[in-house]
């Protein structure tokens, strides 16, 4: 299979072939090669893939601490310190109503789910859900 039939198109693309019509997506006929992020769902599986989000959910909390010590002096990295801490402060604590039944469906100690999800909220218990990791 060359050129276009690749992709699946009865006759010349007159699009790009990577492109994911919305007809497309709701009829379940996406092509492996559209979806080739999530490679059929397997690296939302990745232990890889989530350890590195956890690193960002960290990055997030040092970026934040070092806007509370040295304030950030340009306005748009000020603006994005804002955000970033607001999201963290507020918005993992929120997560907690979600993640304590994650957790303690996978049989893990409140203590341990508290602090999990406040450090890596939503990098923390969606792949515990999803059976990435353990916990």
């Amino acid at each position: 299979m060359a050129g276009h039939e690749a992709f699946g198109c009865e006759e010349r693309c007159t699009v790009h072939p990577f492109f994911i019509s919305p007809a497309r997506v709701f009829s379940g006929t996406i092509l492996p090669v559209e979806n080739a992020l999530n490679k059929g769902g397997n690296m939302l599986k990745s232990k890889a893939l989530w350890y590195l989000m956890m690193a960002g959910a960290v990055a997030g909390w040092l970026f934040s601490l070092f806007g509370v010590v040295r304030p950030y002096g340009d306005e748009g990295l000020n603006k994005l310190w804002k955000t970033v801490a607001f999201t963290w402060v507020f918005g993992h604590p929120l997560e907690l109503f979600v993640s304590h039944g994650i957790g303690k469906a996978a049989g893990l100690p409140t203590v341990k789910i508290i602090l999990k999800t406040l450090v890596f909220g939503i990098t923390w218990w969606l792949p515990v859900k999803l059976g990435a990791i353990k916990g």
